[in-house]
């Protein structure tokens, strides 16, 4: 039942036993009880038209009543920052949300929603969407410069002499040397079958006859000797190539002086290893030049081009299969992980408990905010809605109340006063 009309009813009911009272007393002045009832029931009235006032004077101008009433409307901006007050500062006071927030345990109600509510999905299809939008806005120009630029600071800063260090002396403690001996000699019969390298030795005897013909009697004699084929640098160039193509196929035999000082060598360089001013300095100084000069925009533009287009479809690509994987096993460690859980929750608190006192004025200015939006009747049936139950209780209190003082006047004139205090009273002034 609405509190307000029940307490129109009673305030009624009251009258009507009042006037009841008053036609008995009418009738029956003479009877104790009749009066009883009749000062019993005029106190209920009295209490009740009293409260009925009161709170209806907090909301309207009861009977067009103008002083001192429609209290909240007039005093609207202060009610309004009374509520926002004790809301904010009571109800909703730092101290209090922060240990709401404490009985929270949010890493378990993550899993839990992870696990069986979807979230799996849900999170996927984010990320693949957040993911897809951030590549869309790569511009593969860009990204080969960045890679080709990171690969020249890793090439600068990687230390290859310690690997080769290592290569060498695996060889030497593994006996490999015969392999890598004949891996040498091969390749160096690689460079020189190549054409131009005859071309170089030609060009080599060339200079030698420039610098031991420097008189005119020995570029004479020189000259004679080539006009009557005496002496051929073109052939002794074809000799020098061919001898060293001979020399270098037997250098592949273990008991031929090459393959020997090669051995030799190669077990000097083990033993200057750590000396300093070594050869591996020398190759450290020609890695800073070939990470300084080599041209790796090609690769890295070929590369970018690829990589962008294997990560295009993230629903198929091997690319997109492998993170999955990878964030699926990194789930799967931390839900086994209860220290890195504990630390989680740690900090998800920390933060919440630092945006509560950051922002924690917000909730007074959205509950001030949303006040002030309310017309004076949508205040009032606010107020009313929260409180007008307690209110209206106050009603039916006060035809109680006035009715139970009501009856303890009676008794105290009837059985106290006048018999006793009348009397005594009397008394003394005659």
């Amino acid at each position: 039942m609405n509190r307000k009309n029940m307490a129109n009813k009673f305030l009624a009911g009251v009258f009507l036993l009042f006037v009841l009272a008053s036609v008995l007393k009418y009738f029956y002045k003479e009877l104790l009880a009749v009066q009883l009832f009749s000062f019993v029931t005029e106190a209920a009235v009295v209490g009740g038209v009293a409260d009925w006032f009161a709170v209806t004077a907090l909301f309207t101008k009861p009977l067009g009543f103008p002083w001192h009433t429609a209290l909240i409307t007039r005093h609207r901006g202060r009610v309004i920052n009374a509520m926002a007050d004790m809301i904010e500062y009571e109800l909703l006071s730092i101290q209090s949300i922060k240990q709401r927030v404490d009985k929270i345990y949010f890493v378990s109600l993550l899993i839990e929603w992870v696990e069986n509510k979807d979230g799996k999905l849900l999170l996927k299809n984010l990320f693949s969407k957040h993911s897809e939008d951030v590549l869309a806005g790569i511009d593969g120009e860009n990204l080969a410069l960045y890679l080709d630029e990171i690969l020249k600071i890793k090439v600068r800063t990687i230390t290859i002499t310690p690997h080769i260090k290592m290569a060498i002396k695996w060889v030497v403690m593994h006996k490999k040397y015969e392999q890598v001996v004949s891996c040498v000699v091969d390749e160096c019969i690689n460079i020189l079958q190549k054409s131009e390298i005859r071309q170089l030795i030609y060009q080599q005897l060339l200079k030698i006859r420039e610098q031991q013909t420097k008189s005119i009697f020995e570029k004479a004699v020189f000259w004679l000797a080539e006009q009557t084929d005496s002496i051929n640098l073109s052939q002794a160039a074809d000799v020098i190539y061919e001898e060293l193509l001979a020399i270098l196929s037997e250098a592949k035999q273990t008991d031929h002086i090459l393959y020997k000082w090669i051995y030799a060598n190669l077990l000097e360089i083990i033993d200057q290893l750590e000396s300093p001013g070594s050869w591996l300095a020398a190759i450290e100084a020609w890695k800073e030049v070939v990470a300084k000069e080599m041209d790796t925009t090609q690769v890295t533009t070929h590369f970018a081009e690829v990589a962008l287009e294997a990560i295009k479809d993230s629903s198929n690509s091997p690319v997109w299969i492998w993170l999955y994987e990878q964030i699926q096993n990194y789930w799967d460690n931390f839900t086994q992980n209860q220290q890195a859980q504990a630390w989680l929750e740690a900090g998800i608190k920390q933060a919440v408990h630092k945006l509560i006192e950051n922002e924690h004025q917000l909730i007074g200015i959205i509950i001030k905010s949303v006040l002030n939006t309310f017309s004076n009747e949508d205040l009032n049936q606010f107020i009313e809605e929260k409180a007008g139950d307690d209110l209206q209780w106050i009603r039916i209190n006060g035809c109680v109340v006035g009715g139970v003082v009501g009856l303890g006047l009676f008794v105290f004139l009837h059985f106290i006063y006048d018999p006793y205090v009348v009397p005594t009273v009397q008394g003394i002034f005659r």
